[in-house]
C-alpha cells in the first residue's frame, strides 16, 4: 500500500495495526526503501506499508477453477441461463423459473451480486443492495512492470501485475446499473504515485488502453441468513470484497444450507435488519 501524504500514511499505519490484532503480519517501508524496491514509484512519496503474506489472483481464473472442480464432484453448472421467477407456496420456493424451464431446488442461495436485489424484489423481499461501478484498463508489462501488487491509497487505485499485461482498477461510480464507460478514470487517478507510461492518451485516443471494462460491484454490508422463505438463504453484498470474503460466505452458506452449526455467529446479518 502506497501513501502519497503523511496522513495517509499515519491511517495506513492505524489499520496495520487492528490488522496486526487479527495476525496479519506488516512492514512499513519508508520512501528510500519503497523507491528502491519499486523504481516505478514517483520521488516525494510518504511511505508504504507491506503486507508480506497477502497474494494476488485472477478472478475469473478462480471462479472458471472452481466451476471446474465442483463439477468434478457432482455439481451441475448451468450457464447462459435466466432467472425470470420464482413458484412460491406455503412459505417456501417451490420451483426457481429459467429461460432453460423450471428448477426444483430444496434450498435456494440467492448469490447474484447486484442483480440479486431485483430477484428479491420476485420474492416480495427488500434487499438494499445498490450497484458501484468500478474502472480498470491494462497495458503490457513490457511498458511498465512492478514487481508486486500496488495499492494507491488516497487514488484509490489497484495495480495487479497478471503475467504480460499489468491491470489498473479502481475509483468507484453509484450510477446504477450503467455499462457506460468513463475511459480516463483509473488512469488519471494512477498519475500521482506511479510512473504509468502513455497514460495521457487514455483519456483520449485509447491507444495505451488494451481492454477497458466496466466492473458493476455489490455495494452494501455482507447478508448472510436465512431469509422470511425457510428454504431461501442470501449470501451477497460483498461491495469490492467479493474474492477476499466468498470463500467464509460459502462455507458458511452451505452450513446453514446444510443444517449443521455455522462456524461463526451469522445473526447480525440478518435480511430481516432491512425491515
Amino acid at each position: 500500500m502506497l501513501f502519497a501524504t503523511a496522513k495517509g500514511l499515519a491511517d495506513g499505519r492505524r489499520d496495520a495495526e487492528m490488522l496486526e490484532e487479527s495476525g496479519i503480519a506488516s512492514q512499513e517501508w519508508r520512501p528510500n526503501e519503497v523507491l528502491h524496491r519499486e523504481p516505478s514509484i514517483v520521488p516525494g512519496i510518504a511511505g508504504g506499508m507491506f503486507y508480506p503474506d497477502d497474494a494476488q489472483i485472477s478472478p475469473a481464473v478462480f471462479v472458471e477453477s472452481l466451476a471446474k472442480i465442483s463439477q468434478r464432484l457432482g455439481a451441475t453448472v448451468v450457464t447462459a441461463t435466466q432467472v425470470t421467477g420464482f413458484s412460491v407456496a406455503n412459505g417456501t420456493i417451490q420451483a426457481v423459473q429459467t429461460s432453460h424451464g423450471d428448477f426444483r431446488p430444496r434450498t435456494v442461495i440467492l448469490s447474484a451480486g447486484v442483480e440479486s436485489s431485483t430477484l428479491a424484489h420476485k420474492l416480495g423481499i427488500r434487499l438494499p443492495i445498490q450497484a458501484g461501478k468500478g474502472y480498470s484498463f491494462s497495458i503490457p508489462s513490457s511498458t511498465f512492470s512492478p514487481s508486486r501488487p500496488l495499492l494507491l491509497s488516497e487514488a484509490k487505485v489497484a495495480i495487479t501485475p497478471f503475467g504480460d499485461k499489468i491491470r489498473f482498477g479502481g475509483t468507484l461510480e453509484l450510477l446504477g446499473i450503467d455499462n457506460t464507460i468513463n475511459c480516463g478514470k483509473a488512469a488519471r487517478n494512477s498519475r500521482e504515485l506511479v510512473a504509468v507510461p502513455h497514460a495521457k492518451t487514455t483519456s483520449g485516443s485509447g491507444r495505451a488502453m488494451e481492454r477497458s471494462q466496466a466492473l458493476h460491484a455489490r455495494w452494501l454490508a455482507c447478508d448472510l441468513s436465512r431469509a422470511p422463505l425457510r428454504n431461501l438463504i442470501v449470501a451477497s453484498g460483498h461491495a469490492m470484497l467479493g474474492v477476499s470474503l466468498g470463500p467464509v460466505t460459502g462455507k458458511l452458506a452451505a452450513q446453514l444450507a446444510c443444517g449443521e452449526p455455522a462456524d461463526l455467529d451469522v445473526s447480525s446479518l440478518k435480511i430481516s435488519r432491512f425491515g
